[in-house]
């Protein structure tokens, strides 16, 4: 369609003269910004991928004793909602309701709600807390409270080195 007004913008000087261009310009600056986009995404899932293998796997010989703790800490949850169980048992408790695995399994309690249990190379922790429990595991070659440097608190409260393997928070 032929524009109309063509002569009075001629006459007015509205009239812009582009000099025509090869495009060359424009494709070398469409490569670069695409090859640096694509390195950009590169970077990026070398250094995503690179934080997940840094996860520890739980090993094989304490799988079944994490499964059991986790299960006896829903089981103590649900008896400490309902009055039987304090919110932070003692081992005496958990062994008096017969709950597993403190019956069968040796385990330590430095501190009250806090459960360790040394398996070979091993240490597996049920921690309880005002917002919730905790299962842990590390690699540990002693008992937990062999040695008397220990802090009681830290060895219960401090996560260096423990392995989180399931938590779950009170819904108050």
């Amino acid at each position: 369609m032929p524009n109309l007004n063509k002569r009075a913008f001629y006459q007015a000087g509205f009239v812009e003269i582009v000099s025509q261009q090869d495009g060359r310009k424009e494709n070398a600056y469409f490569v670069v910004a695409f090859v640096s986009i694509l390195a950009l995404a590169a970077l990026l899932l070398v250094l995503t991928v690179g934080e997940r293998s840094k996860r520890v796997a739980l090993p094989a010989n304490i799988v079944s004793l994490s499964t059991q703790l986790q299960n006896a800490a829903e089981e103590i949850a649900i008896l400490s909602s309902v009055g039987e169980l304090a919110v932070r048992p003692t081992l005496e408790e958990l062994i008096t309701y017969q709950i597993e695995p403190f019956l069968e399994r040796e385990f330590e309690s430095p501190i009250l709600g806090c459960f360790i249990h040394q398996h070979n190379n091993h240490q597996v922790r049920l921690n309880f807390q005002d917002s919730g429990w905790q299962v842990m595991w590390r690699e540990q070659t002693h008992s937990a409270t062999a040695h008397a440097h220990h802090d009681d608190n830290a060895l219960c409260n401090n996560n260096n080195k423990w392995q989180h393997v399931s938590s779950q928070t009170n819904q108050n």
